[in-house]
């Protein structure tokens, strides 16, 4: 879930072009990944695609040190998936996330990928609502209020006028942590530096959760850069009223508040695995 409405990603399988992840392979160094693409043969399985069918919001662009990557475009017209706001986005089904997914008390798993904000056609609308990476809850636990979905983003100042008209200013990622008591939610928030953000650069993105909802097992930590920026001892899911947790999906996104711009971020080398070494690239 999304601030500030429920917000359900819909997964309609993006097949019309390219051949998607290739197969990870095995290593006699240790675990492959759940999950490793770098968009060389386009998109497509195991991704799913929001707004389906639109070829245009998904370009291929150049990548880091290859010839492609993923850029996620948003227009004035485009889908959103609540009133005021636009989304493109890719995401993979809860198996292939592991985050919190099945029966296990905890689940370690790593996330890497590197992200481009392009100068001139990435613009941030004001505030908070500029969101790059989620882990989405599933459909029960995003049916409680306040419940929202871990997720980083670009933050910007929120005093701006008029709101919609300009980008919004002195843009720098943050981390946004939610879990524990779903009706009752804790929540916990890294912010970079104002006036942070680089454009034309390829960041370094290397997330690590061990996902649960109790708070002395459940971590999330967080480097920029490789720079740490955070390592949170926190409860990573949701202990929902009958005794279950909650479990999440994975998605990269570039969803905003309507604005009359169009935007654009690049993603590329994206991997999702059990441990370090299976994510490194």
């Amino acid at each position: 879930m999304l601030i500030p409405c429920v917000v359900a990603l819909i997964a309609v399988c993006f097949c019309a072009w390219g051949g998607g992840a290739a197969a990870a392979p095995r290593s006699d160094s240790g675990p492959s990944p759940f999950v490793r693409d770098g968009f060389e043969h386009g998109l497509g399985r195991p991704w799913n695609d929001t707004p389906a069918g639109r070829s245009e919001l998904f370009r291929l662009v150049r990548g880091y040190r290859s010839p492609k990557a993923l850029a996620l475009v948003v227009t004035p017209s485009g889908y959103g998936p609540v009133a005021g706001s636009e989304m493109t986005a890719v995401s993979v089904p809860s198996d292939f996330a592991r985050a919190g997914w099945g029966s296990e008390t905890s689940t370690d798993t790593w996330y890497h990928m590197r992200i481009r904000f392009p100068r001139g056609r990435y613009k941030p609308t004001r505030g908070a609502w500029n969101w790059l990476v989620e882990w989405h809850n599933d459909s029960r636990t995003s049916s409680f209020a306040h419940a929202y979905s871990i997720a980083m983003g670009v933050l910007t100042d929120y005093k701006q006028a008029p709101d919609a008209v300009t980008p919004g200013r002195r843009p720098r990622l943050f981390l946004r942590l939610l879990g524990g008591n779903v009706t009752d939610p804790e929540s916990f928030t890294v912010k970079l530096r104002a006036n942070s953000l680089r454009y034309n650069h390829w960041y370094d993105i290397l997330f690590h959760f061990v996902w649960s909802p109790d708070p002395k097992i459940g971590l999330a930590e967080w480097w920029v850069n490789g720079k740490q920026r955070a390592s949170v001892a926190f409860p990573t899911l949701y202990t929902l009223p009958d005794g279950t947790h909650s479990f999440n999906g994975f998605g990269l996104y570039n969803y905003r508040l309507h604005a009359p711009w169009t935007s654009e971020v690049d993603f590329d080398d994206v991997a999702l695995g059990p441990d370090w070494a299976s994510v490194r690239r």
